[in-house]
């Protein structure tokens, strides 16, 4: 069994080049994400409904709009 090489045609740049713009955003953000996951595990945990509701309601909002969008 003989594995396949995949090749780019010519002139065409590969896909697995890094952009600086964003390494920059991730080194921006992840102090940020860190902080905010350390600050919700240092919170007392108490069950609230009102996120799922509000999810609920927006889902179906959602969902309504798109069936009105497509009659």
């Amino acid at each position: 069994m003989t594995t396949a090489q995949v090749t780019s045609p010519a002139g065409q740049k590969s896909s697995s080049s890094v952009s600086i713009l964003g390494i920059l955003f991730f080194l921006l953000g992840a102090p940020h994400v860190y902080g905010a996951l350390k600050r919700r595990a240092e919170r007392p945990k108490q069950f609230s409904p009102f996120p799922y509701a509000a999810a609920i309601l927006l889902t179906g909002a959602i969902a309504t709009a798109v069936e009105f969008s497509l009659l």
